[in-house]
């Protein structure tokens, strides 16, 4: 396995969805201004048809969280503060693996092979590195 199909795997076996602007609106009622601010964030993605969900599981979670008495807004603040966290977080693997094996490996220029143990454990993974 090269380098470039290690770091181009998907962290998540989730499939982006699809959704009608009438099916958006039964489960996330929103208006005008909260769809704006989903679109913004990345919780939605205007499509031809209705939108893209980048994220099913999320999109319905906070749905859930509406119906429960979650304010549409309060749910975007915590989305907006998820996403930003989930990119710190990428950010320090990343950064994690570029100074400790990505920069030795280059240092030592070894050949273009790359076969690091890490990924098996990446969620959607099994212990044996296929996909799950």
């Amino acid at each position: 396995m090269g380098l470039e199909d290690v770091i181009s795997r998907p962290w998540s076996d989730e499939a982006p969805g699809w959704i009608t602007i009438e099916e958006l609106a039964r489960i996330f009622p929103a208006g005008p201004a909260e769809l704006v601010r989903a679109v913004q964030i990345g919780l939605v993605e205007p499509a031809e048809a209705g939108f893209r969900v980048p994220s099913p599981k999320l999109l319905h979670a906070g749905a859930e969280l509406v119906a429960a008495g979650v304010p549409i807004a309060a749910a975007l603040d915590q989305a907006e503060i998820l996403f930003a966290d989930l990119q710190r977080i990428a950010q320090r693997f990343l950064d994690l693996a570029l100074e400790h094996v990505f920069e030795p490996f280059l240092a030592d220029r070894k050949p273009t092979e790359f076969t690091p143990s890490w990924p098996r454990s990446w969620p959607g993974q099994s212990p044996t590195g296929l996909p799950t």
